[in-house]
């Protein structure tokens, strides 16, 4: 039954957090040798046979998934990552350009494909490979914040921003392109530029902690101490707990406002 199936899945993976992963392995195998077409269960599975280094069978059951069209896709991606595991890194990028070929929303092949490609001292070969991605599948926007991590490493700046910006226009709520972003401007010591990025990803976000943080940080950097120490309180009205906005916001009235009681 699905909850029966809830269950063992609940069960793996506290074993798992508890660091009981012959347990996990055993829950596991009974949970895929019931439902065998429970792909979240088999991907959990091997990827717990690779945490204890049991390379062949995990990899055997990769080939298993592999053989089954269904699931084609999702057993070359698994089997990539128990080749970049074991550094066969050239083994790695060609399993995971055969699932992409696949199955192009598998995001995570992506980054794969790039950092192998990197660990083979290949980013130009990396490169042409996302852009080629890019021109094929224009709506994915994980792949155009790969493409301009790349760009940004081969010099490409002004690509590299662009990449950023067009990635935030296909996923607003994904953060990992406005802080490229942010931190590119800021280098290029485009200050407003920066802070602008960053106010779109709050606006866009506005339950993130992280990002109040990062603008007080910026904000700080150009001494508008305010402002600064608002964006620090914004993120503890989210966050309470959160300590580096304590303590960020604590130096600030430390040392820039000593005419007021201290925490």
């Amino acid at each position: 039954s699905k909850v029966k199936t809830y269950s063992h899945g609940m069960r793996a993976r506290l074993a798992l957090a508890q660091g009981e992963t012959d347990a996990a392995q055993l829950t596991l195998e009974s949970l895929t040798e019931a439902k065998p077409d429970y792909v979240d269960a088999q991907r959990l599975l091997i990827a717990t046979l690779g945490h204890q280094e049991k390379w062949d069978v995990a990899l055997a059951r990769t080939e298993a998934l592999i053989a089954n069209p269904d699931t084609k896709a999702m057993g070359l991606y698994l089997r990539g990552r128990i080749q970049f595991d074991r550094k066969q890194y050239a083994e790695s990028a060609e399993s995971m350009e055969q699932a992409l070929a696949l199955e192009p929303a598998i995001v995570e092949a992506l980054g794969f494909v790039v950092n192998a490609r990197q660990q083979l001292g290949e980013p130009a070969v990396a490169l042409a490979y996302v852009q080629a991605h890019v021109a094929a599948h224009p709506e994915h926007a994980h792949a155009y914040e790969l493409l301009g991590a790349l760009q940004q490493q081969a010099g490409d700046v002004a690509g590299a921003q662009a990449s950023w910006r067009r990635a935030i226009e296909l996923a607003p709520a994904q953060l990992g392109s406005y802080s490229r972003l942010a931190t590119q401007l800021a280098r290029s010591d485009d200050w407003d530029g920066a802070t602008a990025v960053l106010q779109a990803a709050i606006d866009a976000n506005p339950r993130s902690a992280d990002l109040q943080v990062a603008l007080g940080e910026l904000l700080l950097e150009r001494q508008k101490v305010d402002e600064a120490l608002a964006a620090y309180e914004a993120a503890l009205r989210l966050q309470p707990n959160m300590p580096v906005a304590a303590n960020n916001l604590a130096a600030i009235i430390a040392d820039h406002r000593t005419d007021e009681p201290s925490l």
